[in-house]
């Protein structure tokens, strides 16, 4: 939020006194586990703050995943410059390192805390100085598991008053956001380990910044440069679930995964502020474009907002804290095993479970569809038993585009690629039609990974899909030349074999009308599906 630091006391250490303390406490007799945290073997962490060098009362029991409230924002590490002070976050660093859980790096370019000195320095030395900031903060945490790259940038909150230094709204890519542009392209240059987010407040609220957010996002999105959209969270005690709802879906139609970032119910009656996390929490955690949950601080006396903590400073319990606890508990685990299913039954596209930059969309064919595909995309279905081995694979698509390709990968979106099926455009979002690929190289039991590649946009919807153990014929009734799409250069084959100067080897491909022989009707008919006016041909079942 824009008054965070003006509630929080700033703790200064000597550069010494906190090097030591931080090898104290990574060398200490300190509970340093996260193993009983609320996620624990769950699908998504929800973690928390630290305030200081030091682990929080009972963090490990509680929490899975660490951001620091202040220790790795930019005026608190280099308020004299070019000497940095990373000692209370390289705490929390080697904590996360220790516990093999998540640590999050908050903030690289924020408004609202930078170094004075920067304010003495001419355009280009500002520009030099953040490059510098990049640089010292990539040495000191080269492994962040996420990076807040730009934090309140929206309109009216707190953006980079320094912006025109690194490309000002219009002055290198005329994006009208060319300085998050280029604050993403130092972070991807520099944390190329790290998954680079946008962070912002009051985008789930009554007050809600999102339809000046996801334009940003978007444009991030179309260079690579983004990993997942922070939504900060504070402020949620007058939203319904059914807001929260429609926000999250909203902003999941970029694609790009949401995390909560700093969530806190700002309520003093202690079951008003339970009443009202049972009933957001569960919207937020259980959306499939949420991937993880932040809490902004949970120790009374050490959040930022006074009625927001959900653990008195006697140590017990308030009663949203306890509810939370009953809720996780419930939740099934990541590794619960997930029964088997046959490759060579029919797999509805939407029966993944887990997914990156997709949405459902309806379908006229029934039920639901895979939607709003676009290049690197992927769904997940893990235990799909390829028994003694697949031989083909064949997927009912659709697209209004020139549509893309489905790799076929095991185990890892970056796993072994057992086949790659071409799609073709087919006229129109609900024109479905088979296409198919020969597969090789697989058998047994394995986590299924259908990768969308193409070019950009939306590429194509899959319906669903299946494996076979026997061959299948590839070949597309109009591709005459079997590179694989139906284009001018088979309208010219055909032509040749109508006027007796060419011969087609697959005759039946060129026969568009099933009636056995080769003539101006087939002529005709391809020549109305190169403009747009017929979708299938009559040969096409």
């Amino acid at each position: 939020m824009i008054n965070k630091s003006k509630n929080r006391k700033f703790r200064i250490f000597s550069i010494l006194f906190s090097a030591l303390l931080c090898a104290c406490i990574i060398n200490s007799s300190l509970p340093l586990t996260a193993n009983a945290a609320l996620a624990t073997g769950k699908a998504k962490f929800v973690g928390n703050i630290w305030y200081d060098g030091n682990p929080p009362s009972k963090f490990g029991d509680y929490w899975n995943q660490i951001t620091p409230e202040n220790a790795t924002k930019w005026g608190s590490c280099e308020s004299q410059q070019g000497v940095y002070n990373f000692s209370q976050a390289k705490a929390m660093y080697n904590y996360c390192k220790t516990n093999k859980i998540p640590f999050k790096f908050h903030t690289l370019i924020w408004g609202s805390q930078y170094p004075n000195w920067l304010g003495n320095l001419s355009g280009s030395a500002r520009k030099t100085a953040i490059e510098n900031w990049y640089k010292a903060a990539a040495q000191n945490f080269p492994d962040a598991d996420y990076i807040d790259v730009v934090n309140e940038a929206m309109p009216g909150h707190a953006p980079f008053p320094y912006k025109n230094d690194i490309g000002g709204d219009n002055g290198l890519y005329g994006t009208g956001w060319d300085w998050i542009v280029w604050s993403f392209e130092m972070a991807r240059k520099y944390f190329p380990n790290s998954k680079l987010l946008i962070n912002d407040y009051n985008v789930l609220n009554e007050w809600s910044c999102l339809d000046q957010y996801i334009p940003v996002v978007k444009i991030l999105k179309a260079r690579n440069l983004i990993d997942g959209v922070g939504c900060q969270s504070h402020s949620l005690e007058n939203t319904s679930a059914a807001n929260l709802k429609s926000r999250l879906d909203k902003l999941a139609a970029t694609g790009v995964p949401i995390y909560i970032s700093e969530l806190d119910l700002n309520i003093a009656d202690d079951n008003t502020q339970k009443n009202k996390m049972q009933e957001l929490f569960p919207v937020m955690y259980e959306h499939s474009a949420v991937k993880g949950i932040t809490i902004w601080g949970y120790l009374q006396g050490h959040t930022w907002i006074s009625n927001s903590h959900l653990i008195r400073s006697d140590g017990s319990e308030r009663p949203a804290m306890t509810w939370l606890k009953q809720y996780m508990a419930s939740v099934p685990g990541d590794n619960t095993p997930v029964e088997p299913r046959s490759a060579f039954t029919k797999l509805e596209a939407e029966s993944y479970n887990d997914q990156s930059g997709i949405q459902n969309v309806t379908c006229d064919e029934g039920t639901e569809a895979v939607g709003y595909t676009e290049n690197g995309d992927y769904t997940v279905y893990k235990s799909i038993d390829f028994g003694s081995g697949a031989t083909s694979f064949q997927a009912r698509v659709s697209s209004a585009t020139n549509g893309g390709n489905i790799e076929i990968r095991l185990d890892s979106a970056t796993g072994t690629l057992v086949g790659t099926c071409p799609v073709a455009g087919t006229g129109g979002w609900q024109a479905f039609t088979d296409a198919k690929c020969t597969v090789s190289g697989v058998s047994g039991k394995h986590d299924l990974y259908l990768k969308f590649t193409g070019e950009s946009g939306y590429l194509f919807n899959l319906n669903w899909f299946m494996f076979g153990n026997t061959p299948v014929s590839t070949d597309k009734i109009g591709d005459l030349n079997s590179d694989g799409q139906i284009d001018a250069l088979d309208f010219q084959v055909l032509k040749k074999c109508i006027l007796g100067t060419g011969t087609i080897e697959n005759t039946k491909l060129a026969d568009l009308d099933a009636s056995g022989t080769i003539d101006a009707l087939d002529f005709v008919l391809m020549k109305q599906y190169l403009l747009g006016q017929i979708t299938k041909f009559p040969a096409d079942k």
